[in-house]
């Protein structure tokens, strides 16, 4: 097999693999469960994928309000820690969350441990970015996480 065969091989591996990151990152956006499930038995080593701005698909089903793939993916052993990339600010799931304003997302994090004290590249926690966008539940919330 030649240099140009080889090449043409390794992009087409190279092109499943990004299919495969790409429909874990949809299923848990769009919040499909049963997708999601099934993805994960077959890639679980895929759960921290990461997009092309460096978000994964913990940060995918924080931003979905309810999100009934948060927990498949926590249980299924995705780092609820993992900052986004530098075009989303270094954001944890947590940040995400809060600044969309979903409270049940938020408990399902806290109760799995996440960070409440992790700073995003502008220095902000999840309880700063719930309070700049005026989502008082998400704060109370954190404030009680924190024990203020």
């Amino acid at each position: 097999m030649g240099l140009f065969e080889r090449k043409i091989r390794e992009l087409r591996v190279l092109s499943k693999l990004h299919n495969r990151k790409l429909r874990i990152l949809k299923a848990a956006l769009w919040d499909n469960v049963e997708l999601l499930e099934d993805l994960l038995q077959e890639e679980v080593h895929l759960i921290d994928c990461l997009d092309s701005w460096g978000r994964a698909p913990i940060h995918a089903a924080a931003i979905t309000a309810d999100s009934r793939c948060l927990p498949m993916l926590i249980n299924a052993g995705a780092n609820i820690n993992a900052t986004a990339g530098c075009r989303c600010d270094n954001k944890t799931a947590l940040h995400f969350s809060a600044e969309h304003g979903h409270v049940s997302n938020i408990k399902v994090l806290l109760d799995a441990g996440a960070s409440f004290i992790a700073k995003d590249r502008n220095g902000l926690t999840a309880l700063d970015l719930a309070e700049r966008s005026g989502h008082e539940a998400c704060v109370q919330l954190l404030k009680d996480a924190a024990g203020e």
